[in-house]
């Protein structure tokens, strides 16, 4: 989505642009990575599997 299409930007955003520019580069990549919680274990097929029929959603490419 282009950035330019909003009238009034929220600050949040405009802070970001203001150091980083529109663009997500490698460095920016590389912070975000840094940032994840890498501690918690993956969550298992089967408990999706559940989440998503729970919830009535049909995956067509599964």
């Amino acid at each position: 989505m282009r950035l330019d299409l909003y009238d009034d930007r929220p600050t949040s955003m405009k802070r970001y642009l203001k150091y980083y520019g529109e663009h997500f580069n490698n460095k920016l990549c590389e912070f975000a990575i840094s940032k994840m919680n890498h501690g918690k274990s993956p969550v298992q097929k089967e408990k999706v599997d559940e989440i998503l029929t729970k919830h009535n959603v049909k995956l067509e490419h599964n």
